[in-house]
């Protein structure tokens, strides 16, 4: 009788190494050879499958061919490298120019306008090597994922869009961090949240009495919230603006109301209650920057729509994913829907991405996690030294003023927290367009009005790269040092 040598996977590396890894007890002199070469051929068959199978990981060698020479692009210090397969040129930072981004471009004017979430670059690229991502070309080639989650919802419907792991481990992230109720919730993924944001305003509006309905925030509000339902044109719901107004005037019957509500919100970063409120309320509740590094957190949401972002959570902007979490099962099949019929799900590329993002993030605190290797932790100290930094400069002017922020208890930190917003809202205390000040003095800012509010506002971010922020920073200090010379 012929004997097979127990070894790991040995389906798999029976496959790969020679048939002389069969072998007969009695031939004792060889024994010891071949179960050597069983072992060697063990090692190379599993160092394969690591990077072969269903769920890749990338190796020490895959990282150093895709990303070595990225990571040793100084570019100055002032721009990235990115391996898109062309030619490894750097990109660089605002302001800068340069084969190597070393030449500071004199009298440029400062973006504080877009918010890209770069401020985290430095950290992914200090300890993101267990997040990156080995895909093979023939990694999920198919419309749709055959291994189902646990949801009870996911029995209902013929189609599954998401991969199993990356819904395991953002439930994960949020037990962990506290800032929401996950139990009793299903997850439906989009294209970035604001995607989300249309696939809850068309189920949610389905049981409007009539029709169309209107779709209203607080002012102010994130400007793409009245773009993306004028864009959308729909017959069941338009904008109705500022949700306090048309609350005080009865401009519509509150069962045909859905009310956007971001907290913390986006531009002034303050946490608001709805203004609708009722068992006939219908609120979608953006909770994007509802993290650690950006406020503190109070304790874990329980809401019927919970919309979270992976821009915002780990500063993955580009790769366009966004969860909802969702009571009501009726609301998550229209939802599930909308995003079936749009795009037929979302990305898997981009989720495999995800998921090994967060589980990253997931295994810096747990498990013995480095302290030095905890993204919230390094996010929140980038933003608070940030934030110190223009409400210093802001504190010497009588002609400009920041937000109030408090200090607050954080349940993830388990203490007291100073405040690290993502945006810088100013206003001009006098009767000036703020806009136009601040664009005379080399910043572009995003001006008031673009949010539903006065003129007399800026939003300038916050989450942009350490050098971009430095050269804000200083344009800033400027600004009101000639305020207090004209004085």
């Amino acid at each position: 009788m012929r004997h097979i040598l127990l070894c790991p996977k040995f389906e798999m590396i029976r496959r790969i190494c020679p048939k002389t890894l069969v072998y007969r007890p009695a031939m004792a002199a060889r024994e010891m050879i071949l179960s050597a070469a069983v072992c060697l051929c063990s090692i190379a068959a599993v160092r394969l499958m690591d990077l072969y199978w269903d769920s890749p990981s990338p190796g020490p060698h895959w990282m150093e061919r895709e990303s070595g020479p990225a990571l040793r692009a100084s570019c100055s210090g002032h721009g990235r490298v990115f391996n898109d397969g062309s030619d490894l040129a750097c990109e660089c930072s605002d302001c800068y120019t340069g084969v190597n981004c070393s030449e500071l471009q004199h009298g440029c004017m400062v973006d504080a306008d877009a918010g890209d979430p770069t401020f985290l670059e430095p950290f992914w690229m200090e300890h993101g090597a267990d997040a990156g991502v080995f895909m093979p070309s023939w990694y999920r080639m198919g419309y749709s994922v055959k291994k189902k989650g646990s949801s009870p919802a996911h029995k209902e419907l013929p189609l599954v869009y998401v991969i199993k792991e990356l819904e395991d481990s953002i439930r994960e992230l949020h037990e962990l961090v506290g800032n929401a109720v996950v139990k009793d919730k299903y997850l439906v993924l989009g294209t970035g949240s604001m995607q989300l944001v249309a696939a809850a305003l068309n189920a949610l509006s389905d049981s409007f009495p009539e029709k169309p309905g209107a779709v209203v925030t607080r002012a102010p509000y994130y400007m793409i919230y009245k773009l993306q339902v004028d864009v959308l044109s729909s017959s069941k719901f338009q904008w109705g603006g500022d949700a306090v107004a048309a609350f005080e005037k009865k401009a519509f019957d509150p069962s045909s109301v859905v009310e956007l509500l971001a907290a913390p919100n986006n531009p002034d970063t303050s946490i608001l209650e709805p203004v609708y409120k009722g068992t006939n309320a219908k609120i979608i509740h953006d909770k994007a920057y509802y993290w650690p590094h950006y406020t503190a957190i109070a304790g874990a949401l329980d809401e019927d729509v919970m919309l979270f972002s992976l821009s915002k959570t780990t500063g993955h902007a580009g790769s366009r994913i966004g969860w909802a979490l969702v009571r009501d099962i009726e609301v998550y099949k229209k939802m599930f829907m909308y995003i079936a019929v749009s795009t037929i799900g979302v990305s898997r590329e981009s989720q495999l991405r995800a998921h090994r993002l967060i589980k990253s993030v997931l295994d810096g605190y747990q498990n013995g996690g480095s302290h030095k290797a905890r993204m919230f932790d390094f996010g929140y100290h980038t933003l608070q030294s940030r934030w110190q930094t223009l409400a210093e400069i802001f504190k010497a002017s009588t002609r400009f003023s920041i937000q109030k922020v408090d200090s607050q208890h954080c349940s993830f930190f388990k203490k007291e927290v100073s405040p690290s917003p993502a945006y810088a809202w100013i206003r001009c205390e006098q009767e000036e367009d703020c806009h136009s000040i601040f664009a005379a003095a080399g910043i572009n800012g995003r001006p008031g009005r673009a949010f539903g509010a006065s003129n007399r506002y800026i939003r300038l971010c916050m989450i942009k790269r350490d050098d971009e922020f430095e050269l804000l920073a200083g344009k800033l200090q400027a600004l009101v040092d000639t305020e207090l010379t004209n004085e």
